[in-house]
């Protein structure tokens, strides 16, 4: 009987912990999708103006990554502290998906010629997944 209720309460801290894994992966999405489509639309609007697409994806990448930190902080993760060494780590990781972004822009758009609007949109579902075990695992640790 005993060990009936023990394997009754691991399997109950088994289903709660996948239940929370869920809903940060549910929350994550729904607010990259959100901050995301409206740092597109942005992308979309400032090149279309003849703003340098560099510079069009810096200024856009900052509004996101604001957004994101956030949003993710108190929505996902539930983070309660106010510490700025989760928002350095957060800048940190967002930074180097940042720079990732460029070579892999230069090397599609710049060399290959492809349409940066595309390669735009695939490599944000390529750093989406990065960044979700990023910031869970390194800048608001649980």
């Amino acid at each position: 009987m005993a060990t009936h209720l023990v394997k009754m309460a691991l399997e109950s801290q088994f289903i709660n912990r996948n239940l929370k894994n869920l809903n940060q992966i549910k929350n994550f999405i729904f607010i990259g999708i959100t901050t995301n489509f409206f740092g597109i639309i942005l992308y979309f609007l400032l090149t279309s103006k003849n703003l340098p697409r560099m510079i069009s994806l810096i200024f856009c990448y900052l509004f996101v990554m604001f957004m994101n930190y956030f949003l993710n902080r108190r929505i996902t993760f539930k983070a309660q502290y106010n510490k700025s060494p989760s928002f350095y780590k957060f800048s940190l990781g967002y930074l180097n998906i940042f720079i990732f972004n460029i070579i892999f822009q230069s090397l599609l758009v710049d060399f290959l010629n492809l349409d940066h609007r595309y390669i735009q949109l695939i490599f944000l579902i390529i750093s989406a997944s990065i960044s979700f075990i990023f910031q869970k695992k390194i800048v608001f640790r649980q």
